[in-house]
């Protein structure tokens, strides 16, 4: 169902009261295409490290990495192609983007700079991987809770 989960984004900045904003969308398109070819191949990310782990997201409440955060969701869970993004969001707090995060449903996001330094994927089936700058992370992460 596209837009279903940018609809849960958006509420939950709502009720959060989240200083957030929302990419238009063609700085939204020509923002995701850089990230695409920078770090994916095929519709996977290249070059990662991944951890499998149930509620992996919480693990971005001690990322080394600055804000300001950009934010993207999938249409749907089925748009594995990544192709097409719902939106995305800059927030400029990472206390923010964790409460953002927590109080959406589990389905697949992706973090980023504006540099394309890093990105982390949160998959909807619990594997947050990283690649850039976000690989050694999540390798240590790995380390310690494999």
């Amino acid at each position: 169902m596209r837009f279903f989960h940018r609809t849960f984004v958006e509420k939950a900045i709502g009720s959060l009261n989240i200083a957030a904003e929302r990419l238009g969308d063609d700085e939204a398109q020509a923002t995701w295409a850089k990230l695409r070819s920078t770090y994916f191949r095929d519709g996977l990310l290249i070059d990662d490290a991944g951890l499998f782990c149930n509620r992996g997201w919480e693990h971005l409440k001690a990322m080394p990495f600055a804000p300001p955060y950009l934010l993207a969701v999938l249409d749907s869970a089925d748009d594995r192609g990544l192709s097409n993004i719902a939106s995305i969001w800059q927030i400029n707090s990472l206390s923010e983007l964790n409460e953002l995060i927590g109080d959406t449903p589990d389905f697949e996001f992706f973090v980023w700079d504006e540099d394309c330094q890093y990105v982390i994927n949160y998959e909807d089936h619990g594997v947050l991987c990283g690649a850039g700058a976000a690989k050694q992370w999540v390798e240590t992460l790995k380390s310690k809770y494999a």
